[in-house]
């Protein structure tokens, strides 16, 4: 459970209950808990708590994130994350307004739209091409975050923008995703890094006022300056010499007419997590991502890969392993079962992938 911009409730995933339960008992508290007088000056805005030494806190890092960072936290809010999940981390403060977040989308819904779709490339453009749903971008600044080149843009929007920012959990519907909505104001930092864009941004009220919203902003400016994030890779397996012929990112669709009409050993295949715009993606360093995106059933898998010759195997951050055989045919890549190699999911071998970048 993620406590979302419009602080609507998320749903839990059906692979996650353990880890949703711990993050809405942790929610729950922080939603609930009653500011005390040396937090918040009279106007609202955070007190002097980190202007003596020995009341800052140690460089956070997260526990789990998809991407490894570390940044000084954000003490004038809370001392402590409220959730630390693999692709969300926040802070609350305990009146509920400014928080911040620090996001890895997994996928999320295009203004007006219905279905689920992979973040984009270039996230700073589908954003503010948002514009044209209601949303409002001020005070745009170029800077760098943790070595990488970010865009920074508050934003406000005239209507509800569901699930347009971000959704961290499998199988979220947009209204329990992350986005833009006219009760808040956010100051969003975009970064892109080598494994996805990372968003980061400064959450208030709409109706907060200039001095206190100032003064929040220069905080959350030297909280940027602090993050670093670590280029190391996060899975187990590592490319080999071959793996580099294979980067890049690989996609095909699927309808459900052709999933149920495929030639699969095992009848439970047919099923809505195997239909849709599948999207593979390898990167050097042997990380990457499998999605498949749908209005059933998407899911989003961070994945390590290693080549041996004609053998690609993929490692899904869930424990699954599949080995398969690969080879280029006129820029597609074609991967194929061999029983003698292992499993292999149907929408890996029912048609050919094309590249989308490479």
């Amino acid at each position: 459970m993620v406590c979302s911009p419009s602080r609507r409730p998320t749903s839990v995933s059906r692979r996650l209950v353990l880890l949703a339960a711990v993050v809405a008992a942790g929610l729950l508290s922080a939603c609930t808990a009653t500011a005390s007088s040396d937090q918040t000056r009279p106007d609202g805005s955070a007190a002097d708590a980190e202007s003596s030494p020995a009341s800052r806190a140690p460089t956070f890092s997260p526990k789990s994130f998809v991407l490894p960072f570390a940044l000084d936290p954000p003490t004038w809010i809370m001392p402590g994350p409220t959730v630390d999940a693999s692709r969300f981390v926040t802070w609350e403060s305990p009146t509920g307004s400014p928080s911040i977040r620090v996001v890895a989308p997994a996928y999320l819904y295009r203004p007006g739209e219905d279905k689920p779709s992979p973040p984009p490339t270039d996230y700073v453009t589908y954003l503010l091409d948002q514009q044209a749903a209601g949303a409002q971008f001020t005070d745009r600044t170029e800077r760098t975050v943790g070595g990488r080149p970010a865009t920074i843009v508050t934003a406000t929007t005239t209507r509800s923008l569901d699930g347009t920012l971000a959704c961290v959990e499998p199988d979220q519907e947009a209204h329990h995703c992350l986005g833009l909505q006219p009760e808040l104001l956010l100051r969003i930092a975009v970064i892109p890094t080598e494994k996805q864009v990372v968003l980061i941004w400064l959450r208030e009220d709409a109706t907060v006022n200039s001095g206190t919203l100032e003064d929040h902003q220069q905080r959350f400016d030297a909280m940027l300056d602090s993050v670093t994030f670590d280029p190391a890779p996060t899975q187990s397996a590592s490319a080999s010499a071959g793996a580099t012929v294979l980067n890049g990112t690989w996609t095909t669709t699927i309808t459900r007419d052709e999933l149920a009409n495929a030639p699969v050993d095992d009848p439970t295949e047919i099923n809505d997590g195997n239909w849709g715009e599948f999207t593979l993606t390898l990167r050097a360093g042997g990380t990457g991502t499998e999605t498949m995106a749908n209005s059933a059933e998407p899911y989003l898998y961070d994945i390590a890969y290693h080549v041996d010759g004609d053998v690609l195997t993929i490692e899904r951050d869930n424990g699954e392993r599949f080995v398969m055989r690969w080879q280029l045919n006129d820029a597609e890549l074609e991967l194929t079962k061999d029983a003698n190699l292992g499993l292999v999911p149907i929408p890996f071998i029912l048609e050919p992938l094309e590249p989308t970048t490479k």
